[in-house]
């Protein structure tokens, strides 16, 4: 892996998410998920990393380490790990045995890259802030909260997400 600057990598990795990307979250083991959503940026004067998790997501529980990963495959590439990973609990399956993952140690020690990603941020988390279903109900599109925190969520308060901001300590290309 070469280290870059986090700014380098930032147009590759926002045209792949919406195909998706891994978060890697927790040690011993590592939990990868499937996201779609995340974003890049400088706030509070640091290179940042915002992930959003769902409470009752396993990777919830996971964020609580204080350290992620944002890895990103190249185009077209480990659609059947994107799939298995954003379909599959941590609670129920070890996603890194049944697909045969390995991960690439950063210079940080924190969480790990995934290996056969081409792009990653290695994150410290700095802050969460959880969305407010309520609030949501206000003052949310009706239409995105209709899509995204609906009747077929699995919390019946419409499973809003938490934002978790991490700043990125690392940023990789392999």
């Amino acid at each position: 892996m070469r280290r870059v600057a986090f700014e380098e990598l930032i147009a590759r990795a926002a045209q792949q998410v919406d195909a998706g990307a891994f978060l890697l979250a927790g040690n011993d083991p590592v939990n990868p998920m499937t996201i779609g959503w995340c974003q890049w940026g400088v706030i509070w004067g640091k290179p940042v990393c915002t992930v959003f998790v769902r409470k009752s997501r396993h990777t919830y529980e996971r964020m609580q380490s204080g350290a992620f990963t944002v890895s990103v495959p190249a185009p077209e590439t480990m659609k059947k790990e994107l799939s298995y990973c954003g379909t599959k609990s941590g609670r129920d399956v070890n996603k890194v045995k049944e697909l045969g993952l390995t991960f690439i140690p950063t210079d940080e020690g924190l969480t790990p890259a995934l290996e056969g990603c081409a792009l990653h941020f290695v994150c410290k988390t700095l802050f969460h802030a959880d969305f407010d279903a309520e609030k949501m109900t206000e003052d949310m599109d009706a239409d995105i909260r209709a899509r995204y925190y609906g009747a077929n969520q699995k919390l019946g308060n419409g499973d809003p997400h938490v934002a978790f901001f991490g700043e990125i300590v690392g940023a990789y290309e392999t």
